[in-house]
């Protein structure tokens, strides 16, 4: 099931793409549409490739903030770099000469019809991606501590449509929260920081931090991981992540008093 959703996904994503592109009436701003679409479209992929190469990971909107993971990865682009990297762009490169050759008065008009069918076809086939989604993993949306399989089951351009929906949503929680609510927090991580102080420990990573700290893995990444505090104490072999204990709880504590 796994290969089937990760083989159809990039064809369903373009379908909707074209799809929506044909309610454009003016064929040239239609033409711009694809050519710069496409565009940001493959460089948003080429930089998630990039990223995943260096952190085994994708971008997420507070690690695009954080300027600390862009200069962590310019100081080793050329290592990340690939022979086969320009192939990728390849699709790009026909499009923009397709779209740019074609002579506007032998396109076809579209009609309205058409246009409505396209996208009821369109939303069927965004909602047949879902569900097969839904039954690889029950529950998806609600786990989005796993990237790598959300990216996997939804894609790259549903998963940061995504991410942009619980970012907004967290921003949102955090300015109703009052100072009730952050002090119970505040006072409930360092219980469970207290609770492990008595397993001894040179480094934890990422997966024994969250057990430790009871919160998920991309909560760690959103709020703890990517302080400067807390990289100090990061250490890299083989791309994993490892922290020095017990410095790290020392570090999560202080980022938990500026609560």
């Amino acid at each position: 099931m796994q290969e089937i959703i990760i083989f159809i996904n990039p064809f369903i994503t373009s379908f909707i793409f074209f799809g929506l592109s044909i309610w454009i009436s003016n064929e040239e701003r239609r033409r711009l549409f694809i050519r710069y679409s496409v565009l940001i479209g493959t460089l948003i992929i080429y930089v998630n490739l990039l990223f995943y190469r260096s952190f085994t990971d994708f971008l997420t909107i507070p690690q695009v903030v954080q300027m600390s993971n862009v200069s962590d990865l310019t100081s080793s682009i050329l290592s990340l770099l690939r022979w086969y990297d320009p192939f990728l762009f390849l699709d790009m490169i026909i499009i923009w000469y397709v779209a740019k050759k074609t002579t506007i008065g032998r396109v076809r008009t579209v009609t309205r019809k058409m246009k409505t069918f396209a996208i009821v076809i369109s939303l069927l086939l965004l909602s047949v991606n879902f569900l097969l989604a839904e039954m690889e993993r029950p529950q998806l949306l609600s786990r989005g501590f796993d990237r790598e399989y959300l990216v996997k089951n939804i894609g790259l351009f549903y998963f940061h449509l995504y991410d942009v929906v619980m970012q907004s949503k967290m921003h949102t929680q955090r300015v109703l929260a009052d100072d009730h609510d952050l002090k119970e927090i505040k006072q409930y991580i360092q219980k469970q920081l207290d609770q492990q102080l008595r397993h001894e420990y040179i480094f934890v990573d990422v997966v024994k931090l969250s057990k430790m700290m009871n919160v998920s893995r991309r909560w760690m990444e959103d709020h703890i991981l990517h302080d400067p505090r807390v990289k100090l104490l990061e250490r890299r072999r083989n791309r994993k992540r490892l922290y020095l204990y017990p410095e790290i709880i020392d570090a999560v504590r202080s980022i938990a008093d500026t609560w």
